[in-house]
């Protein structure tokens, strides 16, 4: 049985994930505000974005999983995302 990740690889994981669901997020704007409504690339950008908080979601489950004594501070791993300068 494999035995998930370790918590740094969460850690790592998270920023990447917390990057990509800002990322993400100005695009979708950008684009809502540039093209109509049901575009095919506002439609596909809603998608990603929307792909991007389920494996968010996925992999803290599996993080807690993995390490069920991390506690309340696991909230913040995949979540609690700042951008640059806040």
């Amino acid at each position: 049985m494999k035995k998930g990740l370790n918590i740094e690889t969460h850690r790592k994981h998270g920023e990447i994930l917390k990057r990509m669901y800002l990322d993400s997020m100005d695009l979708v704007v950008a684009c809502s505000h540039a093209y109509p409504k049901n575009n095919r690339l506002n439609n596909q950008l809603r998608k990603l974005h929307n792909v991007i908080i389920q494996v968010k979601s996925e992999a803290e489950n599996e993080m807690f999983a993995d390490h069920p004594s991390i506690g309340h501070e696991g909230i913040y791993i995949y979540y609690g995302a700042k951008r640059d300068g806040e």
